[in-house]
């Protein structure tokens, strides 16, 4: 299974309403990080050419990438590879490193 061929899934996503950006894009990176390095460097690829072009803001990324982060607690047991995989995800959306370490604070676990 192809994740998805790049310049269809740019096309689809400036269709998308703004209000699905968030959505999609934690399908993007949740579908992602449960395959393979091959898939999270084309979601990389993508998630670089949203941010660059401003089809969404940093904002709209923050609010996708809060469900893969539950997503990510879900999965990584079964799923080593997921941690690195988001991480790579995060810094490709061009956030900052004080919005990514909000984001990744339910996974601290000073809180257990």
């Amino acid at each position: 299974y192809h994740l998805f061929f790049f310049q269809e899934a740019i096309i689809s996503f400036k269709e998308f309403k703004s209000e699905h950006h968030a959505k999609a894009i934690e399908l993007f990176a949740n579908k992602a990080i449960e395959s393979n390095q091959k898939d999270v460097d084309d979601v990389m690829k993508l998630f670089k050419n949203i941010a660059s072009s401003k089809i969404c803001n940093n904002n709209t990324f923050k609010n996708g990438f809060e469900g893969t982060i539950s997503f990510l607690m879900d999965i990584g047991v079964d799923k080593p590879l997921a941690y690195s995989f988001t991480g790579q995800l995060l810094f490709s959306a061009e956030l900052d490193f004080q919005d990514i370490t909000k984001l990744l604070k339910p996974l601290d676990d000073d809180k257990l």
